[in-house]
């Protein structure tokens, strides 16, 4: 080995690993961060968890490692890198004796022979730096110093038990435990169930804070960028599944708007790692929460949030015309301006415990701004005598489009059935109409909606050859997926129930799930991969005639779809041969979905995430 590389894998070591973990932990623990802390906190939880993911994929940090660490932890030499303090504050003299020491004293790793060595270490060694509190003293002019005995100031401490409390979800980014383990392996602390003493913020500027965590994040998106493109691929996959499985269990309004402007979500500190996925399911989160809490509180806490469900007036909307086979919907105009109309006719018997559903559903779709959420924003609804009504914008790309009273919008089953007046829809419009709705359908689920009503008629298409951009409406039946939530009956139309899950069919007897989604979203992978409606599809099955021919088709008919479609779909590989094994992959896992016992509930996030990504990687 020569000099260089040998002096690169000791700056490689466990030990250097460890000290930039030590410095996230300091500063992940540290009190008195005032009003901010919720915000700042998660900044730096989201770079240690990123910073983490690349020590896994270039081998500094294995499961195996550190299981082996716990076994053999007696046996390590406890030499530490802390100054003589006591509470774990690292100086930038402590970094320099460490190292030139020996490099057989140090807990070496195996790393990836494909990493430039040279430039990580020389990366790693600025990060260490930035953490240490002569680093932030200096540099950012932040100072920790060890708690006082007695906290100054009136709302110290309410500050800090909101600091406790306001992380406690976020810790799920970087576990104690996974800290505790590797600073105890890199000999950071002398027993494996201890931390550094936790310290205080003697002085704290935001924006200086925020510069800090500007260079930490530059420091490890130039690590990340030492990966090779699969390496950088597969540690995404994982960030991105780690945030969307906070999301999905958090209930603070101040978490989610943390983990958005720390950058995940976007804030005036834009990181190169911007998911759209993760960023809709925040969005979709904080708008389910904020329903929630409005409906416990009996008052609007946020300002925006009446201001923007517009009070629909009858008289204004004119020139209702319908422009499709569905009778429930329509176009329009409202105060002028093109609308999109869906009417959601509901049993007089149910319609005042409907009422609060409906205001809800509305709520959703006006406050989500998201561009990533292909739906179309609401402006409101009106209650008629059998039947509420709600009132959608047109969406913006298309409206330039419109010629007086001519606008083109068009359903997925239209499309296939008129496909013979349009020009053939071609493999790369329909994998990209799959990964749209699929990156959809998880961002809904990760926030804790249900749709309930997937099916062909209620995916939209409002620009003529815009078929890459799909619209999810038909959200009548979406209801937030509690079990205490009444069940609507679904439609008693075939050509509807064909869609659902068995066990949503007349009147179900178990909660919807999100696997029943699930399950109608194969289908529509389904249709996109033979392009015939699902009718046709199934007719050896369940034959499904005109609309006023369908008074026979009996229900446990239609449940039997699911075990006809594994066997005739499924087993025989068609989808394989027609849109490749990757596609196949994602609408068979979705229809098995369809033979699910009643008692069954399961965790569809880690599918419909593996389905995001492989179908990202598909090019055609």
């Amino acid at each position: 080995m020569d000099p260089g590389t040998a002096l690169a894998v000791v700056s490689l070591s466990f030990q250097v690993f460890g000290g930039i973990i030590q410095g996230f932990t300091l500063l992940a623990k540290a009190r008195n961060l005032g009003r901010d802390a919720t915000l700042l906190q998660t900044m730096l939880r989201v770079e240690e968890s990123r910073f983490i993911q690349w020590a896994k994929a270039v081998g500094l940090l294995k499961d195996s490692d550190l299981q082996s660490a716990e076994s053999n932890g007696n046996d390590l030499e406890h030499d530490t890198v802390t100054t003589q303090d006591g509470y774990g504050t690292i100086s930038q003299s402590s970094i320099a004796a460490h190292s030139v020491l020996n490099e057989a004293s140090l807990v070496q790793v195996q790393v990836d022979p494909r990493l430039n060595y040279t430039l990580a270490s020389q990366l790693m060694a600025q990060l260490q730096v930035i953490l240490t509190t002569d680093g932030l003293r200096q540099r950012y002019k932040l100072d920790l110093v060890e708690m006082p005995d007695t906290p100054a100031g009136p709302n110290t401490t309410s500050l800090i038990e909101k600091t406790e409390t306001a992380t406690t979800v976020l810790e799920k980014l970087v576990p104690d435990t996974l800290r505790q383990r590797i600073l105890f392996r890199a000999r950071l602390v002398q027993q494996k169930s201890h931390l550094p003493k936790r310290l205080w913020w003697a002085a704290v500027d935001k924006q200086k804070f925020e510069n800090m965590v500007c260079d930490v994040r530059s420091i490890v998106n130039g690590l990340w960028n030492l990966l090779d493109p699969v390496q950088r691929e597969d540690s995404s996959a994982m960030l991105r599944q780690i945030l969307a499985g906070v999301i999905q269990v958090s209930q603070s309004v101040s978490e989610l708007r943390a983990l958005q402007q720390s950058g995940v979500a976007g804030s005036n500190i834009t990181p190169s790692y911007a998911d759209d996925v993760v960023s809709l399911a925040a969005d979709l989160k904080l708008t389910r929460i904020e329903i929630k809490d409005i409906e416990l509180a009996g008052k609007i806490e946020a300002p925006t949030t009446s201001a923007t469900l517009t009070v629909m007036n009858r008289r204004m909307l004119t020139n209702v015309t319908q422009i499709s086979i569905n009778v429930n919907v329509a176009q329009g105009f409202y105060d002028g301006q093109p609308v999109w109309i869906e009417y959601k006719d509901v049993p007089q018997r149910l319609k005042s415990k409907l009422t609060s559903r409906v205001k809800n559903l509305a709520l959703l779709l006006a406050l989500t701004k998201n561009p990533s959420f292909h739906t179309l924003r609401c402006q409101g609804y009106l209650e008629e005598e059998a039947r509420f009504v709600f009132i959608y914008q047109w969406p913006e790309s298309s409206i330039s489009q419109i010629s007086g009273e001519t606008r083109f919008a068009m359903s997925l089953t239209e499309l296939i059935r008129d496909s013979k007046n349009f020009a053939s829809i071609s493999i790369t419009d329909r994998l990209q109409v799959a990964r749209e709705l699929c990156k959809t359908l998880l961002a809904f689920h990760t926030a804790g909606w249900l749709h309930k009503d997937i099916r062909s008629d209620n995916v939209m298409f409002f620009r003529e050859n815009g078929w890459s951009m799909p619209y999810v409406t038909g959200f009548s039946f979406a209801r937030q997926d509690s079990p205490s939530e009444i069940s609507e009956q679904p439609s008693q139309e075939p050509l509807e129930d064909i869609y659902r899950h068995p066990h949503a069919l007349g009147e179900p007897s178990t909660s919807f799930q999100k696997h029943m989604d699930m399950y109608s979203l194969g289908l529509l992978l389904l249709e996109l991969a033979e392009w015939k409606t699902l009718k046709h599809i199934v007719a050896k099955c369940v034959e499904v005639r005109k609309i006023d021919s369908n008074v026979g088709v009996r229900l446990d008919s239609i449940a039997e779809i699911p075990k006809w479609l594994d066997k005739h779909v499924v087993a025989t590989r068609k989808l394989n041969f027609r849109m490749g094994d990757i596609y196949a992959d994602v609408a068979h896992t979705c229809l098995k979905y369809g033979m699910t016992s009643p008692d069954e509930c399961p965790d569809t996030l880690p599918d419909l995430l593996r389905f995001v990504r492989n179908l990202e990687r598909i090019c055609v």
